[in-house]
């Protein structure tokens, strides 16, 4: 089974990247974009057949490795 995940910073946490592309697409006439919030986008392959199992694998591998409980 192919699982997707996406990796965002949680709300109310400060993203210096996000910040600085957002003026930057102002500038060149994107006025309408008021947030970005850059992501870690992954494409996991594994062997397992259930759905089930798969959601709570990745859910396993967020709260694991991507995870930062300080923040």
């Amino acid at each position: 089974m192919k699982l997707k995940v996406i990796v965002t910073p949680k709300t109310g946490v400060l993203d210096p990247p996000g910040k600085a592309i957002q003026p930057t697409l102002n500038s060149i006439n994107f006025i309408d974009v008021t947030e970005v919030r850059p992501s870690t986008y992954f494409k996991i392959n594994t062997n397992l057949e259930y759905e089930k199992t798969a959601n709570n694998t990745v859910k396993y591998i967020g709260n694991t490795l991507y995870a930062n409980s300080a923040i």
